[in-house]
Protein backbone atom coordinates (compact mmCIF):
# COMPACT_ATOMS: atom_id res chain seq x y z
CA UNK A 1 0.00 0.00 0.00
CA UNK A 2 1.56 3.29 -1.12
CA UNK A 3 1.14 6.58 0.65
CA UNK A 4 1.18 10.19 -0.51
CA UNK A 5 4.66 10.61 0.91
CA UNK A 6 6.20 7.57 -0.78
CA UNK A 7 7.90 9.72 -3.44
CA UNK A 8 9.10 12.52 -1.19
CA UNK A 9 11.93 12.66 1.34
CA UNK A 10 11.01 13.08 4.98
CA UNK A 11 11.18 16.66 6.34
CA UNK A 12 14.10 15.69 8.60
CA UNK A 13 16.38 12.71 8.95
CA UNK A 14 19.35 11.52 11.00
CA UNK A 15 22.87 10.33 10.33
CA UNK A 16 23.15 6.66 11.35
CA UNK A 17 25.32 6.13 14.41
CA UNK A 18 28.32 3.78 14.19
CA UNK A 19 27.14 0.19 14.29
CA UNK A 20 23.44 1.14 14.48
CA UNK A 21 20.76 -1.35 13.46
CA UNK A 22 17.86 -0.67 11.11
CA UNK A 23 15.35 -0.95 13.94
CA UNK A 24 17.41 1.33 16.18
CA UNK A 25 17.55 3.94 13.41
CA UNK A 26 13.77 3.69 12.93
CA UNK A 27 13.24 4.20 16.67
CA UNK A 28 15.46 7.29 16.81
CA UNK A 29 14.12 8.85 13.62
CA UNK A 30 10.48 8.27 14.53
CA UNK A 31 11.20 9.89 17.90
CA UNK A 32 12.72 12.90 16.15
CA UNK A 33 9.72 13.20 13.84
CA UNK A 34 7.28 12.64 16.72
CA UNK A 35 5.50 9.80 15.01
CA UNK A 36 5.22 6.07 15.62
CA UNK A 37 7.74 3.56 14.24
CA UNK A 38 4.91 2.03 12.21
CA UNK A 39 4.07 5.40 10.61
CA UNK A 40 7.72 5.84 9.72
CA UNK A 41 7.85 2.30 8.34
CA UNK A 42 4.95 3.08 6.01
CA UNK A 43 6.43 6.40 4.90
CA UNK A 44 9.81 4.84 4.14
CA UNK A 45 8.45 1.78 2.34
CA UNK A 46 9.61 -0.93 4.76
CA UNK A 47 6.30 -1.84 6.39
CA UNK A 48 4.27 -4.76 5.12
CA UNK A 49 0.52 -5.22 4.68
CA UNK A 50 -0.49 -8.09 6.96
CA UNK A 51 -4.30 -8.14 6.83
CA UNK A 52 -7.21 -7.38 4.54
CA UNK A 53 -8.20 -4.63 6.95
CA UNK A 54 -5.09 -2.67 6.00
CA UNK A 55 -2.97 -3.44 9.07
CA UNK A 56 0.77 -3.06 8.57
CA UNK A 57 3.82 -4.34 10.42
CA UNK A 58 7.60 -3.93 10.32
CA UNK A 59 8.86 -7.48 9.65
CA UNK A 60 11.70 -8.64 11.87
CA UNK A 61 13.52 -10.23 8.95
CA UNK A 62 14.23 -6.80 7.50
CA UNK A 63 17.17 -6.73 9.88
CA UNK A 64 18.80 -9.42 7.74
CA UNK A 65 18.26 -7.74 4.38
CA UNK A 66 16.13 -5.14 2.62
CA UNK A 67 14.75 -5.97 -0.81
CA UNK A 68 16.05 -3.74 -3.60
CA UNK A 69 12.81 -1.74 -3.77
CA UNK A 70 12.77 -1.28 0.02
CA UNK A 71 16.41 -0.20 0.00
CA UNK A 72 15.73 2.46 -2.63
CA UNK A 73 12.57 3.68 -0.92
CA UNK A 74 14.14 3.89 2.54
CA UNK A 75 17.27 5.61 1.22
CA UNK A 76 15.28 8.22 -0.71
CA UNK A 77 12.92 8.95 2.18
CA UNK A 78 15.71 9.30 4.74
CA UNK A 79 18.10 11.13 2.40
CA UNK A 80 20.79 8.50 2.87
CA UNK A 81 22.72 6.61 0.23
CA UNK A 82 21.78 2.97 -0.30
CA UNK A 83 25.09 1.68 1.05
CA UNK A 84 24.50 3.45 4.37
CA UNK A 85 21.03 1.92 4.59
CA UNK A 86 22.36 -1.54 3.74
CA UNK A 87 24.90 -1.15 6.55
CA UNK A 88 22.01 -0.90 9.01
CA UNK A 89 21.21 -4.55 8.24
CA UNK A 90 23.23 -7.69 8.91
CA UNK A 91 23.54 -8.58 5.22
CA UNK A 92 27.06 -7.11 4.75
CA UNK A 93 28.33 -9.63 7.33
CA UNK A 94 26.94 -12.66 5.49
CA UNK A 95 30.24 -13.35 3.72
CA UNK A 96 31.93 -13.77 7.12
CA UNK A 97 29.26 -15.23 9.40
CA UNK A 98 27.85 -18.56 8.09
CA UNK A 99 24.47 -18.44 9.90
CA UNK A 100 23.67 -15.23 8.00
CA UNK A 101 24.63 -16.75 4.67
CA UNK A 102 22.40 -19.74 5.46
CA UNK A 103 19.51 -17.52 6.52
CA UNK A 104 19.32 -15.20 3.51
CA UNK A 105 17.90 -17.79 1.06
CA UNK A 106 15.28 -18.74 3.66
CA UNK A 107 13.76 -15.28 4.07
CA UNK A 108 10.88 -15.95 1.67
CA UNK A 109 10.14 -19.34 3.20
CA UNK A 110 8.23 -20.17 6.35
CA UNK A 111 11.04 -22.11 7.95
CA UNK A 112 13.20 -21.85 11.03
CA UNK A 113 16.41 -19.92 10.63
CA UNK A 114 19.77 -21.41 11.63
CA UNK A 115 21.07 -21.38 15.21
CA UNK A 116 23.49 -18.63 16.27
CA UNK A 117 21.25 -15.99 14.77
CA UNK A 118 18.88 -13.85 16.82
CA UNK A 119 16.91 -11.33 14.80
CA UNK A 120 13.63 -11.26 16.73
CA UNK A 121 15.27 -10.00 19.92
CA UNK A 122 18.44 -8.25 21.02
CA UNK A 123 20.83 -7.72 23.88
CA UNK A 124 21.85 -4.21 24.89
CA UNK A 125 24.31 -2.05 26.79
CA UNK A 126 22.65 0.65 28.95
CA UNK A 127 25.62 3.01 28.58
CA UNK A 128 25.56 2.74 24.78
CA UNK A 129 21.84 3.50 24.75
CA UNK A 130 22.48 6.55 26.94
CA UNK A 131 24.56 8.06 24.14
CA UNK A 132 27.84 9.91 23.99
CA UNK A 133 26.69 13.23 25.43
CA UNK A 134 26.22 14.93 22.06
CA UNK A 135 23.13 17.07 21.55
CA UNK A 136 21.48 14.68 19.10
CA UNK A 137 22.09 11.63 21.31
CA UNK A 138 20.92 13.46 24.41
CA UNK A 139 17.64 14.06 22.59
CA UNK A 140 17.11 10.71 20.89
CA UNK A 141 19.46 8.29 22.61
CA UNK A 142 22.43 6.24 21.53
CA UNK A 143 22.42 3.32 19.10
CA UNK A 144 20.71 -0.01 19.28
CA UNK A 145 23.53 -1.89 17.57
CA UNK A 146 23.06 -4.47 14.84
CA UNK A 147 25.77 -6.74 16.29
CA UNK A 148 23.72 -7.12 19.47
CA UNK A 149 21.46 -9.42 17.41
CA UNK A 150 24.30 -11.93 16.98
CA UNK A 151 24.65 -14.37 19.90
CA UNK A 152 28.44 -14.34 19.49
CA UNK A 153 28.39 -10.72 20.70
CA UNK A 154 27.98 -10.97 24.46
CA UNK A 155 29.91 -7.96 25.79
CA UNK A 156 30.35 -4.23 25.20
CA UNK A 157 34.08 -3.60 25.10
CA UNK A 158 33.57 0.17 25.00
CA UNK A 159 32.16 0.01 28.53
CA UNK A 160 33.77 -3.29 29.58
CA UNK A 161 30.50 -4.98 30.61
CA UNK A 162 28.40 -7.97 29.64
CA UNK A 163 25.36 -7.11 27.54
CA UNK A 164 21.95 -7.32 29.17
CA UNK A 165 19.06 -9.24 27.68
CA UNK A 166 16.02 -8.30 29.78
CA UNK A 167 14.38 -5.12 31.00
CA UNK A 168 15.10 -4.45 34.71
CA UNK A 169 11.42 -3.61 35.32
CA UNK A 170 9.32 -6.20 33.45
CA UNK A 171 12.03 -8.87 33.06
CA UNK A 172 11.15 -9.32 29.40
CA UNK A 173 13.34 -8.85 26.36
CA UNK A 174 12.67 -5.21 25.48
CA UNK A 175 12.63 -5.44 21.67
CA UNK A 176 11.42 -9.01 21.28
CA UNK A 177 8.58 -9.53 18.85
CA UNK A 178 5.34 -9.76 20.78
CA UNK A 179 3.79 -13.26 20.48
CA UNK A 180 0.95 -13.32 17.97
CA UNK A 181 2.21 -10.30 16.04
CA UNK A 182 4.32 -9.93 12.91
CA UNK A 183 6.18 -6.77 13.87
CA UNK A 184 9.81 -6.54 14.91
CA UNK A 185 9.16 -3.52 17.13
CA UNK A 186 6.72 -4.07 20.02
CA UNK A 187 3.94 -1.46 20.39
CA UNK A 188 5.02 -0.08 17.03
CA UNK A 189 1.96 2.17 16.88
CA UNK A 190 3.02 4.36 19.82
CA UNK A 191 4.78 7.63 19.11
CA UNK A 192 5.34 8.74 22.70
CA UNK A 193 8.11 6.36 23.75
CA UNK A 194 11.79 7.29 23.86
CA UNK A 195 14.03 4.94 21.80
CA UNK A 196 15.62 3.67 25.03
CA UNK A 197 12.33 2.79 26.72
CA UNK A 198 11.16 -0.83 27.01
CA UNK A 199 8.35 -1.37 24.51
CA UNK A 200 7.16 -4.77 25.73
CA UNK A 201 3.47 -5.00 26.57
CA UNK A 202 2.80 -5.56 30.27
CA UNK A 203 -1.02 -5.36 30.16
CA UNK A 204 -2.48 -7.35 27.27
CA UNK A 205 -5.96 -5.92 27.73
CA UNK A 206 -4.80 -2.32 27.31
CA UNK A 207 -1.60 -3.05 25.33
CA UNK A 208 0.21 -0.84 27.82
CA UNK A 209 3.99 -0.88 27.30
CA UNK A 210 6.42 -1.29 30.17
CA UNK A 211 8.12 2.04 29.43
CA UNK A 212 11.11 1.54 31.77
CA UNK A 213 14.27 3.35 30.74
CA UNK A 214 17.00 0.96 29.64
CA UNK A 215 19.69 3.62 29.28
CA UNK A 216 20.19 4.28 32.97
CA UNK A 217 22.64 1.83 34.59
CA UNK A 218 21.30 2.72 38.03
CA UNK A 219 17.99 1.09 37.07
CA UNK A 220 19.81 -2.26 36.89
CA UNK A 221 20.90 -2.15 40.54
CA UNK A 222 20.35 -5.51 42.20
CA UNK A 223 20.60 -7.32 38.87
CA UNK A 224 24.33 -7.06 38.52
CA UNK A 225 26.07 -9.25 35.98
CA UNK A 226 29.48 -10.75 36.79
CA UNK A 227 32.49 -8.59 35.91
CA UNK A 228 33.95 -8.94 32.45
CA UNK A 229 37.40 -10.43 32.96
CA UNK A 230 40.35 -9.72 30.69
CA UNK A 231 40.38 -13.27 29.34
CA UNK A 232 36.70 -13.21 28.42
CA UNK A 233 37.02 -9.72 26.91
CA UNK A 234 39.83 -11.12 24.74
CA UNK A 235 37.50 -13.86 23.48
CA UNK A 236 34.95 -11.20 22.55
CA UNK A 237 37.55 -9.05 20.80
CA UNK A 238 38.73 -11.98 18.71
CA UNK A 239 35.17 -12.70 17.59
CA UNK A 240 34.60 -9.05 16.69
CA UNK A 241 37.84 -9.07 14.70
CA UNK A 242 36.57 -12.02 12.69
CA UNK A 243 33.54 -9.96 11.69
CA UNK A 244 35.54 -7.06 10.36
CA UNK A 245 39.27 -7.60 9.96
CA UNK A 246 39.90 -11.15 8.80
CA UNK A 247 39.66 -12.53 5.27
CA UNK A 248 36.09 -13.65 4.75
CA UNK A 249 36.97 -17.30 4.04
CA UNK A 250 39.05 -17.51 7.22
CA UNK A 251 36.23 -15.90 9.21
CA UNK A 252 33.67 -18.37 7.82
CA UNK A 253 35.92 -21.28 8.75
CA UNK A 254 36.56 -19.96 12.26
CA UNK A 255 32.87 -19.43 12.96
CA UNK A 256 31.97 -22.85 11.53
CA UNK A 257 34.56 -24.44 13.85
CA UNK A 258 33.12 -22.57 16.82
CA UNK A 259 29.60 -23.66 15.90
CA UNK A 260 30.58 -27.32 15.68
CA UNK A 261 32.64 -27.24 18.87
CA UNK A 262 29.85 -25.47 20.77
CA UNK A 263 27.37 -28.11 19.58
CA UNK A 264 29.59 -30.94 20.85
CA UNK A 265 30.23 -29.25 24.20
CA UNK A 266 26.51 -28.61 24.68
CA UNK A 267 25.66 -32.22 23.87
CA UNK A 268 28.26 -33.54 26.34
CA UNK A 269 27.23 -31.23 29.19
CA UNK A 270 27.65 -31.39 32.19
CA UNK A 271 30.95 -32.97 31.14
CA UNK A 272 33.03 -30.11 29.75
CA UNK A 273 36.58 -29.00 28.94
CA UNK A 274 38.69 -27.67 31.77
CA UNK A 275 39.03 -23.95 31.13
CA UNK A 276 39.82 -20.93 33.27
CA UNK A 277 36.38 -19.40 32.82
CA UNK A 278 34.87 -17.81 35.95
CA UNK A 279 32.56 -20.08 37.93
CA UNK A 280 29.66 -17.62 37.47
CA UNK A 281 29.83 -18.12 33.70
CA UNK A 282 29.87 -21.91 33.89
CA UNK A 283 26.95 -21.78 36.31
CA UNK A 284 25.07 -19.53 33.87
CA UNK A 285 25.58 -22.01 31.03
CA UNK A 286 24.56 -24.91 33.27
CA UNK A 287 21.34 -23.06 34.10
CA UNK A 288 20.65 -22.50 30.39
CA UNK A 289 21.25 -26.17 29.63
CA UNK A 290 19.00 -27.37 32.46
CA UNK A 291 16.21 -25.03 31.36
CA UNK A 292 16.36 -26.30 27.78
CA UNK A 293 16.33 -29.92 28.93
CA UNK A 294 13.24 -29.29 31.05
CA UNK A 295 11.47 -27.68 28.10
CA UNK A 296 12.31 -30.64 25.89
CA UNK A 297 11.09 -33.16 28.44
CA UNK A 298 7.77 -31.32 28.75
CA UNK A 299 7.40 -30.96 24.99
CA UNK A 300 8.51 -34.48 24.02
CA UNK A 301 5.14 -36.27 24.53
CA UNK A 302 3.38 -33.65 22.39
CA UNK A 303 5.67 -33.97 19.37
CA UNK A 304 4.23 -35.85 16.40
CA UNK A 305 6.28 -37.06 13.47
CA UNK A 306 10.08 -36.91 13.15
CA UNK A 307 11.81 -35.13 16.05
CA UNK A 308 13.10 -31.63 15.44
CA UNK A 309 16.78 -30.80 15.69
CA UNK A 310 16.23 -27.73 17.86
CA UNK A 311 17.44 -29.29 21.08
CA UNK A 312 19.51 -27.97 23.95
CA UNK A 313 22.74 -28.41 22.03
CA UNK A 314 21.46 -26.33 19.12
CA UNK A 315 19.85 -23.48 21.05
CA UNK A 316 22.08 -20.53 21.87
CA UNK A 317 21.91 -19.17 25.41
CA UNK A 318 19.93 -16.04 26.03
CA UNK A 319 22.20 -14.64 28.73
CA UNK A 320 25.56 -13.11 27.87
CA UNK A 321 27.50 -14.90 30.66
CA UNK A 322 26.20 -18.30 29.49
CA UNK A 323 27.14 -17.50 25.89
CA UNK A 324 30.58 -16.33 26.99
CA UNK A 325 31.15 -19.61 28.85
CA UNK A 326 30.21 -21.73 25.82
CA UNK A 327 32.35 -19.72 23.42
CA UNK A 328 35.33 -19.63 25.79
CA UNK A 329 35.20 -23.42 26.13
CA UNK A 330 34.90 -23.82 22.36
CA UNK A 331 37.81 -21.48 21.71
CA UNK A 332 39.95 -23.33 24.28
CA UNK A 333 39.38 -26.66 22.51
CA UNK A 334 40.07 -25.28 19.06
CA UNK A 335 43.43 -23.89 20.20
CA UNK A 336 44.69 -27.26 21.40
CA UNK A 337 47.45 -29.04 19.45
CA UNK A 338 46.05 -31.63 17.05
CA UNK A 339 46.72 -34.64 19.26
CA UNK A 340 45.13 -32.98 22.30
CA UNK A 341 42.17 -31.81 20.24
CA UNK A 342 41.48 -35.41 19.24
CA UNK A 343 41.74 -36.47 22.88
CA UNK A 344 39.31 -33.73 23.88
CA UNK A 345 36.85 -34.68 21.13
CA UNK A 346 37.07 -38.34 22.15
CA UNK A 347 36.28 -37.42 25.73
CA UNK A 348 33.41 -35.10 24.88
CA UNK A 349 31.80 -37.39 22.33
CA UNK A 350 32.02 -40.19 24.84
CA UNK A 351 29.48 -38.25 26.92
CA UNK A 352 27.24 -37.25 23.98
CA UNK A 353 24.26 -39.22 22.65
CA UNK A 354 24.79 -42.01 20.13
CA UNK A 355 24.04 -41.84 16.43
CA UNK A 356 20.69 -43.57 16.78
CA UNK A 357 19.47 -40.68 18.92
CA UNK A 358 17.07 -39.07 16.41
CA UNK A 359 18.09 -35.55 17.36
CA UNK A 360 21.79 -35.71 18.06
CA UNK A 361 22.90 -37.59 14.95
CA UNK A 362 21.17 -35.16 12.63
CA UNK A 363 22.28 -32.13 14.61
CA UNK A 364 25.96 -33.05 14.47
CA UNK A 365 25.87 -34.07 10.83
CA UNK A 366 24.13 -30.81 9.87
CA UNK A 367 26.62 -28.75 11.84
CA UNK A 368 29.74 -30.56 10.64
CA UNK A 369 28.59 -30.13 7.05
CA UNK A 370 29.44 -26.44 7.33
CA UNK A 371 32.77 -25.00 6.24
CA UNK A 372 34.83 -26.30 9.13
CA UNK A 373 38.61 -26.23 8.98
CA UNK A 374 40.49 -29.26 7.61
CA UNK A 375 42.15 -29.60 11.03
CA UNK A 376 38.84 -29.96 12.87
CA UNK A 377 37.31 -32.24 10.26
CA UNK A 378 40.40 -34.46 10.37
CA UNK A 379 40.40 -34.57 14.18
CA UNK A 380 36.70 -35.41 14.28
CA UNK A 381 37.03 -38.07 11.59
CA UNK A 382 39.98 -39.63 13.42
CA UNK A 383 38.10 -39.58 16.72
CA UNK A 384 35.08 -41.34 15.24
CA UNK A 385 37.27 -43.90 13.46
CA UNK A 386 38.87 -44.81 16.79
CA UNK A 387 35.47 -45.23 18.43
CA UNK A 388 33.41 -47.50 16.16
CA UNK A 389 30.90 -48.10 18.95
CA UNK A 390 30.80 -44.52 20.15
CA UNK A 391 28.59 -41.61 19.18
CA UNK A 392 27.35 -41.56 15.58
CA UNK A 393 28.31 -45.23 15.28
CA UNK A 394 26.88 -47.02 18.30
CA UNK A 395 23.48 -48.37 19.23
CA UNK A 396 23.25 -46.78 22.65
CA UNK A 397 20.33 -44.48 23.38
Amino acid sequence: MKTLLDDRPLPRSLVPLPGESLFGFILRLSHRLDESPLQLGRRTGVSRLVSQQGAHSIPSRLLLRLEASQLRSFAKATMLDEEAVDDLTLRPLSNRYPPLAEALPLLRKKTALPPWLRFETTSYCPSCLAGDGSTIQNLHGGPWKRLWHLPIVFACLDHNVFLRDVCPACQQQPLQRTPGTNSAIPTHGLASLHPAQCRRTVALATKQPCGARLDRPAHHTGQDLPPLTTDIATVQQELLDLLKGTASVDAQTSFADLNLMATIISAAWPHHPEVSAPTELLDAFSSHHDTQQELIERREPQIKGPPRLDTSWRITPQSAPATAALLAMSRHCLRLPAVHLREQLTELLGHAPGRNHPRWGGALEATSAQRCSPQLRLALRGTLAERPTGPLHGHDG
